[in-house]
Parts: structure tokens; sequence; C-alpha cells
């Protein structure tokens, strides 16, 4: 890593990347392609920032932006976290259970509001606490309930 910590120097780099990424993605969006994102942004202003930056690449478009927030019950999420293939699998994830309480104490996902008719925000919550086959569902149903 360029930063390997969270400095402002880290932020600010990411924030540069997305700004170049974000305007590529916005003409993609416009030829009338959907473009899939993931990103888990707390409410705080640095996230809030950041989420400004997910808006403008499709303000004043008619491209809509869903921001879906999954929501898992505490014990089930747990479970996952400290599951044997992920404290085995390949990729540097979080396996422990008593920073996986810390963060959820300290911090709130952001859930965003339709603030102005620039965008066309579509904001819902699904509970992936059961299967994968429901959470689907649920999402389908967001989905198909804008049209």
């Amino acid at each position: 890593a360029i930063y390997p910590d969270r400095s402002a120097a880290h932020h600010e780099l990411r924030r540069k990347f997305r700004a170049v990424a974000f305007d590529a993605i916005r003409k993609i969006a416009e030829e009338g392609k959907t473009i899939l994102m993931t990103a888990c942004l707390a409410d705080n202003a640095a996230d809030i920032s950041t989420f400004e930056e997910h808006i403008s690449m499709v303000r004043n478009t008619s491209v809509p932006i869903y921001w879906i927030n999954l929501r898992c019950d505490g014990s089930v999420l747990e479970k996952r976290v400290t599951s044997k293939e992920r404290r085995e699998g390949n990729k540097s994830k979080l396996t422990d259970a008593s920073i996986l309480r810390q963060m959820i104490g300290e911090h709130g996902l952001l859930s965003p509001r339709q603030h102005d008719n620039t965008v066309r925000l579509i904001a819902d919550t699904i509970d992936v606490s059961r299967t994968l086959e429901e959470s689907v569902h649920q999402l389908l149903h967001i989905l198909h309930r804008q049209y």
C-alpha cells in the first residue's frame, strides 16, 4: 500500500482515485448500462462526503442510484465473522467477534434520504440474517417495486 495507515494522505489518495473512476463510471451509466458497486459507509462527516461523491455520478441524469444497507442479526453476524471458512480464507477479513461488537457499538451505517430533485435515490435495507436466497428475494423486491 502507498499509505498503509488511514491517514489524511490515505483518504486524499482514495478521494482522487474515486474522482477519476467515478467520472468514467458516470459516462458508462449515461449509456444505459447498469453499474454495481459496494461500499460500507458510516454516519460520519468523512463517509457522508464519500457518499456525496457517489451521488455526483448520477446527479442531473435519469440514472437511479440504489443505496441498499445490509442488516444482520448480531448473533448470526458473529457466527459468520468467526466461522472456520472465514478464518482460513486467503483474504484479510475481520474474524474477531470483540472487534466486531466494538465497531457496531461505535458506528452506525449511513442511511441516506432523498434531499433534492437532481438525483433519483432509492434507499432501503435488506435483512441478510437468513439464507442467500431470501436476501436475493428481498433485493429483487426492491428493484421491481421501482418499475
